[in-house]
């Protein structure tokens, strides 16, 4: 054999005749470096561009790659006889990777005799070479401008005169995102994969667990770019893992993904492309039941399921247009995007929906109905195994809908709602997977769409939405078993009636103890949006009671109001008032029987004179365009307004009822007065009408 050092000059200076000399070749070998299936391994490869017999005689190239990776040094693996002889020749000057440019330069060189056969673009693997690191650099065929000693970075094949003329492949990166589970199941551990723990543009293999230690398991959040389980494969999601796929899920395994549940929360997956293959998904749904008879609203995450899910479960789907429950029977098949009511005397179960998962686009066209002016409820569901946006800018269609969404709050055993921005009784933009909720059809259509896709679906955090509005006063009335929640907010876009896209509807529960709602004209609301803080503003806030008992109405948020806003609840039963903004909670009595109209919230710019022992018999008040009169006792005489000329416009006889209201929506706004004949007392108001 020559002498090494002499081979590689004149195999240098061969090569600088070849660059000139391949411009005319018409036989030559192209070079390749290649990703091998093998974990951390790569592979060179040469591709002769005809068919023919000969013998190998020479053959060098060298790898480079960032010094910045962190990895030192490569492992060359046995040599790949008859193209590549003899093992590499490591030069003695240079026993180590040659730094250059901040790049490691690994050089491999050989000289045989070997006989060799080919066929024309058929590629052979020469060399293969490994690391260790967790990273997964980019290698390539070095063609540059390095030169020390005589050593360039150049490559060649020699077979007799012919020579490689080009790079077909210069540069790859090792395979990564494969399962090892060496070490343990633990996804967010870096030794259990191919190229350390998946990020956004990983590509993951999970392999058959028959050829892995350990099956992974997902405990937190990880996005990446593609997923692909094997026949036999299988992947956990816990019930605190999140997972977005951006590109294709391709599922060959039953139960290839499995979706835990827990009373700690579900496993999210969040599919953004295609999902293929043949294999089947588990998805857990945990149930709380807690004391007595709690309902619990769900839907189906997969393609197709029967009612047998909730086998022993008492299990309905609501009517709209007869407003009613209706009983599901064991194997009815469940429909997609579609609510049910389950309940069931137990303190906590798992439920487990197999099949394909919901992706892409839900809902059809007229979905939705309002059969009329009393119905109009919906009840559907969340078709997806991750939580969705309610507010989300893209992916949603909602014609002719009410913008207010409703879920059953199973611990207080009422309805909680949103809209725009804010929500009571733990209502919030967020709808957890699996989750069914009501939404309402616009009055005057008998038809609304309401369709998503996608780019609504979030993963679940508690307490998603922010409430950083201003003007804000929440009113809670407590039991001490019990809550339920109103909400008076002023927004300049809305009006003093009814606003689809701030208002919220009250959803009257036959369980809750007692309920708490406000007015737009003939609607009971749970959150009321009304245009500005005035003088003399004074809202209804209306109370039903179904169980008798001590009560407590607590006011929060009342920060949100600046320093020169007064705000006051009147109980016009006890004839007392009280300033909400110095005393947070009011206490009293309550009864089956009450007047629901018994409080009132007044907001004024000044301070009202408080003086409760020696308040009149008689309350009037307006709110918008109607009149309000409350006695103690049922109310006697008559009543007359005037307006500001002292002109008499209005007259009418009080009903035998302790509220009467009068309807005055011809009147121009303004200031009025008002006069109650009541037997022998004459009691006298000015009101505002709006």
């Amino acid at each position: 054999m020559k002498n090494l050092k002499t081979t590689i000059f004149s195999l240098t200076f061969l090569l600088t005749t070849l660059c000139l000399f391949n411009v005319t070749a018409q036989n030559k070998f192209d070079f390749g470096i290649f990703a091998s299936s093998t974990c951390n391994q790569m592979e060179i490869r040469i591709k002769p561009n005809y068919t023919g017999v000969g013998v190998m005689t020479n053959v060098q190239f060298s790898v480079k790659w960032p010094v910045s990776s962190g990895i030192t040094s490569l492992t060359n693996g046995a040599a790949v006889s008859p193209y590549f002889m003899d093992p590499q020749y490591v030069l003695p000057n240079f026993p180590e990777p040659l730094i250059h440019n901040g790049y490691y330069y690994q050089v491999w060189v050989n000289i045989g005799q070997g006989n060799i056969s080919f066929i024309a673009n058929q590629e052979y693997v020469i060399q293969t070479f490994s690391y260790s690191g967790s990273v997964s650099p980019i290698f390539e065929i070095a063609h540059d401008d390095f030169v020390i000693n005589d050593i360039n970075g150049d490559f060649y094949y020699e077979l007799g005169a012919d020579k490689t003329g080009s790079l077909y492949n210069a540069s790859a990166a090792p395979i990564s995102g494969r399962w090892l589970g060496t070490t343990n199941s633990d996804w967010n551990t870096a030794s259990n994969w191919c190229g350390g723990v998946p990020i956004a543009t990983t590509d993951v293999i999970i392999p058959a667990a028959s050829s892995v230690p350990n099956s992974p398991t997902l405990s937190a959040l990880s996005l990446i770019n593609s997923l692909n389980v094997s026949i036999g494969g299988q992947l956990t999601i816990a019930s605190n893992g999140k997972l977005s796929v951006t590109n294709e899920l391709n599922n060959n395994a039953t139960l290839g993904v499995i979706l835990k549940s827990t009373v700690l929360g579900t496993g999210s997956l969040i599919t953004l492309g295609n999902i293929s293959g043949g294999g089947t998904f588990k998805v857990e749904k945990f149930i709380t039941q807690g004391a007595g008879t709690r309902y619990n609203y769900v839907s189906m995450p997969v393609t197709a399921a029967l009612t047998n899910v909730f086998y022993m479960y008492y299990m309905y789907k609501f009517n709209e247009p007869t407003n009613s429950w209706l009983n599901m029977y064991i194997n009815n098949p469940m429909e997609v995007f579609r609510g049910y009511a389950v309940t069931k005397n137990i303190t906590t179960d798992t439920k487990e929906y197999t099949g394909m998962v919901n992706n892409g686009l839900m809902g059809t066209a007229n979905n939705i109905t309002r059969a009329s002016d009393s119905t109009g409820w919906n009840l559907v569901g969340n078709p997806y195994p991750s939580a969705i946006d309610w507010d989300a800018v893209n992916g949603w269609t909602k014609t002719n809908v009410y913008d207010a969404i409703y879920t059953w709050n199973q611990t207080l055993n009422t309805y909680a709602s949103y809209v725009s921005g804010i929500g009571v009784n733990d209502g919030t933009n967020i709808i957890p997977a699996m989750q069914g909720f009501m939404v309402r059809v616009a009055s005057n259509y008998a038809f609304g769409t309401l369709q998503m896709n996608n780019a609504v679906r979030v993963h679940w955090v508690e307490n998603m939405y922010k409430n950083n509005l201003q003007n804000v006063l929440r009113l809670t009335v407590e039991d001490e078993n019990f809550r339920d929640e109103t909400l008076i907010r002023f927004n300049s876009e809305s009006t003093n009636q009814f606003d689809s896209k701030c208002d919220a509807q009250k959803m009257m529960s036959s369980e809750a103890d007692a309920q708490l709602y406000t007015l737009a004209g003939n609607e009971n609301l749970s959150i009321n949006s009304l245009p500005e803080i005035a003088e003399n503003l004074s809202v209804p806030l209306h109370l039903k009671i179904l169980k008798n008992g001590i009560y407590s109405i607590k006011a929060s948020e009342l920060g949100s109001f600046d320093q020169g806003v007064y705000i006051y609840l009147e109980d016009l039963k006890l004839h007392s008032l009280t300033n909400l903004k110095e005393i947070q909670t009011y206490n009293f009595e309550g009864s089956i029987v009450d007047d629901e109209a018994r409080f009132l919230v007044h907001f004024d710019k000044s301070p009202l004179n408080i003086n409760n022992e020696n308040q009149s018999s008689i309350a009037v008040y307006s709110f918008a365009k109607s009149l309000h009169i409350n006695t103690i006792e049922n109310a006697k005489g008559s009543l007359v307004v005037y307006n500001v000329l002292g002109e008499q416009i209005f007259a009418s006889a009080l009903e035998n009822t302790p509220h009467n209201v009068f309807n005055l929506e011809n009147l121009t706004s303004g200031y009025y007065m008002v006069k109650i004949f009541n037997g022998n007392e004459v009691h006298s108001e000015k009101v505002i009408l709006k």
